[in-house]
């Protein structure tokens, strides 16, 4: 058992997992812009913050 080859597919796997995630996380963000839900979220937390300010 060599611990470099392992290593090394270690860290080829976690890259790809966090690619795999990354793209799935552009993915809905692109789909909820979409939707406009994002937009509405956003002038929510606008409007706390706004709150907050005051």
């Amino acid at each position: 058992m060599n611990l470099q080859k392992i290593n090394k597919q270690l860290v080829s796997f976690c890259a790809l997992a966090l690619l795999f995630i990354g793209s799935l996380f552009y993915f809905i963000s692109v789909a909820f812009k979409d939707t406009g839900f994002l937009q509405e979220k956003q002038r929510d937390n606008l409007k706390e913050y706004a709150d907050i300010l005051k």
